[in-house]
């Protein structure tokens, strides 16, 4: 599974989330699960308009469906759990990635007139409620009756 590969979402949100990109390096592929950001469909985000299309959330198309980019929801999924392939955004990695240092980097309270640290999006408290939920829909970590409980497993390997 290359970098930057789209799979579908098999999760209960999949029509607000048809698709997750793949965006950890192909370094760790040998790990069980991957690092996703969901790419959440544009019509399902009306509050998020403004913000959509800004580096933190780049808008792509898939399958003729005009998606965003969502970072602050990216999660690990175990391999078996993601969906079929359907594309690349290989060719908009450089975009992916500068939405994911603007993530981290606002993390750490970078902050200038320039390039505020607010991301620009303002989420009333009951979408906001809806937001926070949209990884349990991945059939994640936090997901009842998971498959794949937490644990390092696949994560550390000890060799002595």
């Amino acid at each position: 599974m290359a970098q930057f590969d789209v799979r579908r979402n098999k999760g209960p949100l999949k029509e607000s989330i048809p698709f997750v990109v793949v965006v950890q390096s192909a370094l760790f592929d040998l790990y069980r699960r991957r690092m996703v950001v969901p790419l959440v469909r544009r019509s399902a985000l009306p509050g998020l308009t403004a913000a959509a299309g800004s580096r933190m959330n780049p808008v792509f198309e898939v399958e003729g469906v005009p998606v965003v980019l969502h970072p602050p929801d990216m999660v690990s999924v175990a391999f078996d759990q993601l969906g079929e392939h359907t594309t690349s955004l290989a060719e908009y990695g450089q975009a992916i990635a500068d939405a994911l240092d603007e993530l981290l980097t606002r993390s750490w309270g970078y902050n200038n007139h320039h390039n505020p640290a607010s991301s620009g999006i303002n989420i009333p408290s009951a979408q906001g409620i809806g937001f926070n939920e949209l990884t349990t829909g991945l059939y994640l970590v936090a997901h009842q009756h998971g498959k794949d409980a937490v644990s390092l497993d696949g994560v550390v390997n000890l060799h002595f």
